[in-house]
């Protein structure tokens, strides 16, 4: 992943300049060295893959949410005036220590569930952590000190569920669907979750019409 900075500022730039879409957010977080990846990777006694590492050399996190109006056949379709957009990729120790550095306890683990209960839950580290209200996140997954190499959902709604991404194909398509709510759904390995064709309908009668210059066929 070459360039990532630079991909993610000429996305945020395509948004600021299209007609119908408002940009609500836009906050990024200095990228970090390889001294304070170590520090990290020792902190939490975990080693990353190099596309990871490379990942946050470029980029420390971004925050992003935009809007786009709906024009009245569109709002039909989506149940609402309009749709929008969010990316939070979180700065690494953020990724490990959680928001207080608590390792994400009464976030995605709760003091109420038992070790069977809470094991998979703790595995789970967020990258992408974009719906704050139903605790909706990508998620990286420890396995033995390290990362797994697919990717995780996670929501109140709809559980854990896999990804089929990796880690540089999710920022891929992250750049691709600039951060639609919820576009993730759309790369669930399990097609039959509630909420997949809705999303699928809504993402493939929306997008397009808003950036008919990007291939979304990987998303199918």
């Amino acid at each position: 992943m070459m360039n990532c900075m630079k991909r993610f500022e000429a996305m945020i730039s395509e948004l600021e300049n299209h007609p119908r879409i408002n940009i609500i957010k836009n906050n990024s977080y200095p990228a970090i060295n390889e001294e304070k990846i170590a520090e990290i990777e020792e902190d939490f006694a975990i080693k990353l893959d190099y596309s990871v590492s490379n990942f946050y050399q470029q980029v420390g996190g971004l925050e992003l949410e935009w809007s786009a109006d709906l024009e009245e056949d569109e709002a039909q379709l989506q149940g609402a005036d309009q749709i929008i957009g969010s990316i939070h990729l979180l700065p690494l120790e953020r990724v490990f220590a959680g928001w207080n550095d608590d390792e994400w306890f009464n976030d995605l683990w709760f003091g109420w569930m038992d070790e069977a209960q809470s094991e998979p839950f703790k595995r789970l580290k967020p990258l992408d952590y974009f719906d704050g209200q139903d605790s909706g996140c990508v998620c990286f997954q420890r396995e033995n000190g390290r990362l797994n190499s697919k990717l995780k959902y996670h929501s109140v709604d709809y559980g854990i569920n896999e990804l089929r991404s990796d880690f540089s194909t999710y920022i891929d398509l992250l750049l691709d669907t600039r951060g639609y709510f919820r576009w993730q759904l759309l790369i669930v390995t399990d097609k039959t979750i509630d909420g997949y064709k809705a999303q699928y309908d809504q993402f493939s009668a929306l997008m397009p019409k808003l950036f008919p210059k990007t291939d979304f066929s990987k998303l199918r």
